[in-house]
């Protein structure tokens, strides 16, 4: 039995076509389920919904379906779903089941599933849901579409063998729909191309993994923290195939921290190694990776602009102090904000930085703040801030702040309604993030989606920012 594995990434919010962080980059998770795929022989194909349009790409996921079907290979579609993709993901399949009913596989997959397992698995247009990693899961699902076998419900992770733990696949974008379409519309919007890696600080988060407290409150990877274990050479011979035969002009290497240690000399000696590495495959394509505040220091940062890198991301999320203590980030004080700053600029390195507001209950002072911070930063560092991201709280299942929203009352038929039919709709999630910032800020929502406002306008022009800063419409939640 020949298999077509088609791996697609849908999108659903309009704002996901400009990421603020990944500058519509092609989706790194369909590189490396391509690349799961490669190694075990099968036939692939990646298709990222979020490019060009959602139409067009669904009519080249049925047209790649009718070809495989012609030529006597069965197609098998592997669906990442996430929050903000759900209910767009959903109404595909079914419309795929629709046409071609039991002529295709339906495979779910991604973050989300978890916390909506019944309704996944409950769902006749779905063949099989997944749970894990997919360099555990992919092996075993093929050999048993092959066999005639499949099951309706998988659940495997790497670190279930020590063989296996931390052994994360690289990116393959040979076999993707319209890459090169897409690496000039990035060019056009952002001035420059950018490739997702998989890279040894992720897919987990090294705080995540190696702080005794684990991740922030409303960060939904409070389960991933499995650090990459592949070698050096792995990635710098990903990166060498990359640069000379798809020549973006940067990397962005996925991982919620590049640098995969908590110890400063740790960090120190990694990154010579990593520096030396570099030369030895002669990269010199550029690189966009996360940090976290307290892991930049004057050394860091010089040898970061050494190993290629150009420009951070860093989750500064707030600037009160009694914020940043619930934030689990009672050691980032303002001073050790100025000194990453400070060791950033001298390096030439951009920055991009993130606020998270609402999640720390806010008072009038704490917002306050925020507003002092952004001026304090648009200022002193404005030859480096290339944008600064303002976002509400948003209520993703997996974080613990979802965990607390789960108990609340009000919000009880809005859970409900999650667990039965797998997704939240836009209106629904605005719902979450106001109910509990009604019930855990000392000040109302409204002023806090007022004050997200005035902070976007107070940021750099190339701030991408999401529309999402609203109270909810309440006629549109009726259920």
């Amino acid at each position: 039995m020949n298999i077509k594995l088609l791996n697609i990434h849908l999108s659903d919010l309009p704002e996901e076509k400009e990421r603020f962080d990944t500058l519509i980059s092609p989706s790194g998770t369909v590189a490396t389920l391509n690349k799961i795929a490669s190694n075990l022989g099968i036939e692939h194909m990646g298709y990222d919904g979020a490019f060009p349009n959602s139409e067009e790409v669904a009519q080249a996921i049925k047209n790649d379906i009718r070809n495989t079907l012609e030529s006597g290979s069965s197609p098998v579609l592997l669906f990442t779903t996430l929050v903000y993709n759900a209910q767009s993901t959903l109404a595909f399949i079914t419309e795929i089941k629709q046409e071609f009913t039991h002529s295709v596989k339906i495979i779910v997959g991604g973050q989300l599933i978890p916390f909506a397992k019944k309704a996944y698995i409950q769902n006749l247009n779905i063949d099989a849901v997944c749970i894990g990693d997919g360099e555990a899961l992919i092996p075993e699902l093929m050999n048993d579409i092959k066999q005639g076998t499949l099951k309706r419900h998988y659940e495997k992770w790497l670190s279930s063998s020590p063989e296996t733990t931390g052994k994360f696949e690289m990116v393959d974008y040979s076999n993707f729909y319209q890459l090169d379409e897409r690496m000039l519309a990035q060019k056009a919007l952002s001035g420059l191309s950018q490739l997702c890696l998989q890279g040894l600080g992720g897919p987990g988060c090294s705080w995540a993994a190696n702080n005794k407290n684990k991740a922030c409150d409303f960060c939904s990877l409070q389960n991933i923290t499995e650090m990459n274990r592949q070698s050096l050479d792995t990635v710098m011979q990903t990166q060498k195939y990359l640069q000379d035969t798809l020549n973006p002009d940067r990397f962005f290497d996925v991982a919620n921290q590049f640098l995969p240690f908590l110890s400063v000399k740790e960090n120190i000696e990694w990154l010579k190694k990593y520096i030396n590495k570099r030369e030895e495959y002669n990269i010199n394509t550029p690189k966009y990776v996360y940090l976290t505040v307290i892991s930049v220091t004057d050394k860091i940062a010089t040898l970061l602009k050494q190993a290629g890198v150009e420009e951070v991301y860093l989750g500064v999320d707030h600037f009160d102090k009694t914020a940043l203590t619930e934030l689990n980030k009672s050691h980032r004080s303002m001073s050790q904000l100025e000194k990453t700053l400070d060791a950033l600029q001298k390096n030439n390195i951009n920055v991009r930085m993130g606020l998270v507001v609402g999640s720390a209950a806010e008072t009038k002072t704490s917002l306050q703040s925020l507003k002092d911070g952004i001026r304090w930063i648009t200022e002193k560092y404005s030859d480096i801030m290339k944008a600064i991201g303002v976002f509400p709280i948003y209520i993703l299942p997996g974080s613990k702040v979802y965990e607390h929203v789960k108990k609340m009352p009000q919000v009880k038929n809005i859970i409900d309604s999650f667990e039965s039919k797998g997704y939240f709709t836009q209106e629904e999630q605005k719902q979450l993030t106001f109910e509990y910032m009604k019930e855990h800020s000392q000040v109302q929502p409204e002023d806090i989606f007022e004050t997200i406002k005035a902070l976007q306008s107070m940021t750099p022009d190339n701030t991408i920012s999401y529309s999402y800063i609203e109270s909810p419409n309440a006629d549109a939640l009726k259920l």
